[in-house]
């Protein structure tokens, strides 16, 4: 149903959707994992600090120790700068609201995990409307298929960046489909891939040379359109390097040295002999690890596997975008463990 192109049908879903959300959203770190990034929320929005030293997460075994300072573990600029919407939202409505780690961590996931659901929701609706004309029923269904058919709906309730990395991984993907050489297109792609890499680096790592050859391959972009894209990436990746380097002293991930900045007492990243975090399997248990083992995207999401049996695919330009990432990331850990 719409009202002047406004489909009422998406605007009940959306709101649905929040609330669903907004009432699932957890209250409290579960793991070491979402407890690192709240500590480097609450570090900003009670302090106006990156060390964690005056959180209750200080000795949490996912941080990172450099000349006795704790730190969290997680690439800064996502909980920075959720730190400081919370803080000015908080100072905004009830100042007080800053010391109740509840609402810190309930608002955090609402602006990493429940908002951008909801937008992953829409724009993956409007793709399927256009360009792919998929009827409105369809669109809707297999829309909110891609929230509660993957693992999306696991992320949901917790404080984590993969929610959002979709979501900005969705609006590039949207934007390579229709990519016509334009200079503001070519600034938004590069703020995309500098946030993508800022919010996950790994992912980064990946995406943003996959993007670039792809680019430069099927859509013949000129050097001057690569400009562009680099100057559109500069602001995040300048503001990413100088928060690791202020923090660590090192423009490089501090996880690729373990000696230096996770060997703290009790720390758990160091002289792991057994299970999944030994770090010592060799390269084909790693790899089958990765893919069907035990911590495997294919054991999780085995239809993930169907559209690589279908051989009109391995000519489409991007479904060898997706493929090419999947794979890419797949293999990077695999080697990197």
């Amino acid at each position: 149903m719409k009202i002047n192109n406004i489909n009422l049908t998406v605007i009940f879903i959306s709101a649905f959707l929040f609330l669903i959300f907004f009432f699932n959203a957890g209250q409290q770190p579960v793991s070491d994992n979402d407890a690192s990034r709240l500590a480097g929320i609450l570090a900003i929005v009670q302090n106006n600090k990156l060390s964690i030293d005056e959180t209750p997460y200080n000795k949490i075994g996912d941080r990172i120790v450099y000349k006795n300072i704790s730190y969290s573990s997680k690439p800064p600029t996502l909980h920075v700068l959720a730190g400081f919407v919370i803080k000015g939202l908080f100072q905004s409505i009830k100042p007080v609201l800053a010391n109740n780690y509840v609402a810190v961590y309930k608002i955090s996931t609402i602006i990493t995990n429940t908002i951008p659901l909801i937008l992953i929701y829409i724009l993956f609706y409007y793709l399927l409307r256009n360009p792919l004309n998929l009827p409105e029923i369809k669109s809707n269904i297999f829309s909110l298929l891609l929230i509660w058919g993957t693992l999306l709906i696991s992320y949901s309730k917790y404080l984590t960046n993969h929610i959002f990395e979709s979501l900005l991984q969705l609006f590039l993907f949207l934007i390579l489909i229709r990519f016509k050489s334009n200079k503001l297109i070519c600034i938004l792609i590069g703020i995309l891939l500098s946030a993508i890499f800022a919010v996950d680096i790994t992912n980064g790592i990946i995406t943003v040379p996959v993007t670039v050859l792809w680019l430069t391959h099927y859509k013949k972009v000129k050097l001057s359109d690569l400009i562009w894209i680099f100057l559109g990436a500069l602001p995040l990746l300048f503001t990413h390097f100088y928060l690791s380097y202020i923090q660590f002293g090192d423009l490089l991930p501090p996880q690729l040295f373990p000696e230096t900045y996770l060997s703290y007492e009790g720390s758990k990243w160091i002289g792991s002999t057994q299970g999944f975090e030994a770090l010592n399997h060799p390269i084909p248990i790693r790899l089958f690890n990765y893919t069907f083992g035990t911590h495997g995207l294919f054991l999780y999401q085995p239809i993930l596997l169907i559209p690589f049996l279908i051989k009109k695919n391995w000519k489409n330009p991007l479904w060898i975008y997706t493929a090419a990432i999947v794979l890419g990331y797949i293999l990077f850990n695999t080697i990197m463990q």
